[in-house]
């Protein structure tokens, strides 16, 4: 029987320890095929930690659970922080070589094809690691040990960060912010979050969760409905439009511009994966963190309620949601198989690439999409909002026909993967022949 691991990244803190220690048991008592490794960072000035593990350690009926102390690393010098909230997160990032070290000893000692190392989970904190689990190609989640009210904060902290006009401490005005069903006074936030180096660690932890595989949020529905229930989970079946235009796709100013008033024209829900041009010289273009520049001035607020503006976003799990109904695509071939694999109608917007000829045999060859553009060469051409609005309101209102033919193409996905299906029998061909030749 294959086992599975997983491997703790905890913050050196006993409110943050506490909960990553009774979920992995929790983890372990649900399905006894798991077994965890808690990662923890040393600090002499908080002995507790070490008397919670000693104890849990001394205490635990479970063998499937361990704790490894990482190396003390130099302290951060006292001209790199100013808080101790600072101080800690740059100790964090310190240890990421170590941790580094300790989950490839253990996936060279311990593992093997008997039991697999299937994630890493990382505290809300700790997102420096999520660089180690890219790394080392292993899925990484973030373990969140406060309220989903908080966690909703923290992801809107990005697109807030674009519409502030001053620091959140000198704000007159309450907060809208997704989580919270009333509106929020900034003296009520974190008052770490209020002083310029938290607010910037917040930020910049907010914005890489969006990089993790999911987020596992210490609380239940229950408890915290109205925080839980996303914006995407409450839009009807198939009435939201998503545009997202590939790693390396991204638009001139002008066009964002575009696209904002075709969205407003075409009064339709939508999320939009909006990427800028890196300043780095081959880089692949980074997440918009100047919204307010790009876009029409006052769009986010008219759109409140209405559509989602976001950077990367996992776009198997955004075209897998109910409440997707079509799909603007640079027509990346991946993209293509993926909202084919889910049904989706597609509105073609090709860039660069062999994208333009994916588009032709969509739309013209295959008649499984809508026509937007086909020939990225007319790019010094703006789309203009007239034209985007018309290709927005024909992919979310395609006739029967072409919605028909890609639900039909989604099962014929599903078929080929199948026992016997065409592409299950044309691996078992390769196969075959990688093991003969």
């Amino acid at each position: 029987m294959t086992k599975f691991e997983v491997v703790f990244m905890t913050s050196p803190g006993i409110g943050h320890l506490v909960p990553v220690v009774e979920f992995a048991h929790h983890l372990i008592d649900h399905d006894p095929r798991f077994s965890a490794t808690i990662l923890t960072v040393t600090m002499p000035q908080r002995p507790i930690l070490n008397t919670y593990i000693q104890s849990r350690a001394a205490t635990s009926t479970s063998t499937n659970i361990k704790f490894i102390h990482l190396p003390i690393v130099d302290p951060p010098t006292p001209d790199q922080y100013e808080s101790s909230f600072g101080y800690s997160c740059l100790l964090i990032e310190k240890h990421r070589p170590h941790v580094k070290q300790a989950i490839t000893n253990l996936m060279e000692t311990e593992l093997d094809s008997d039991r697999r190392l299937v994630g890493i989970i990382t505290d809300m904190f700790c997102t420096s690691m999520i660089d180690v689990a890219n790394e080392l190609d292993i899925p990484c989640y973030v373990f969140f040990p406060s309220t989903a009210t908080f966690l909703g904060f923290m992801l809107h902290l990005p697109i807030l960060d674009t519409q502030l006009t001053t620091e959140l401490a000198k704000l007159d005005t309450e907060l809208v912010i997704p989580s919270f069903a009333n509106p929020v006074s900034p003296s009520l936030l974190p008052s770490i979050a209020l002083e310029k180096e938290g607010y910037s660690w917040f930020l910049h932890h907010g914005s890489r969760y969006f990089e993790t595989m999911g987020i596992i949020i210490n609380t239940f529905h229950d408890l915290e409905p109205y925080a839980l229930n996303s914006w995407l989970d409450d839009q009807p079946p198939s009435t939201v439009v998503f545009l997202s235009f590939g790693s390396l796709g991204c638009l001139s100013e002008s066009q964002v511009r575009e696209i904002a008033f075709g969205l407003e024209l075409a009064e339709v829900r939508f999320v939009w994966a909006l990427r800028e041009p890196s300043k780095a010289k081959f880089a692949l273009p980074d997440d918009s963190t100047s919204l307010e520049k790009v876009l029409p001035n006052g769009f986010l607020e008219r759109t409140t309620g209405i559509g989602l503006v976001c950077g990367w976003v996992s776009q198997v799990s955004i075209l897998a949601h109910k409440a997707i109904g079509g799909f603007i695509s640079h027509c990346g071939w991946n993209s293509i198989l993926e909202s084919l694999w889910h049904g989706i109608p597609i509105a073609t917007w090709p860039i660069y690439s062999e994208q333009q000829m994916n588009a032709f045999e969509m739309v013209k060859e295959l008649g499984l999409a809508i026509e937007i553009r086909l020939d990225y060469r007319k790019g010094s051409d703006l789309v203009l909002a007239k034209e985007i609005e018309r290709g927005i309101k024909q992919l979310m209102d395609c006739d029967d026909e072409v919605r028909r033919k890609v639900k039909e193409m989604s099962k014929k996905c599903r078929v080929a993967k199948m026992e016997n299906g065409s592409s299950y029998a044309s691996l078992g061909v390769l196969i075959e022949k990688l093991v003969t030749s």
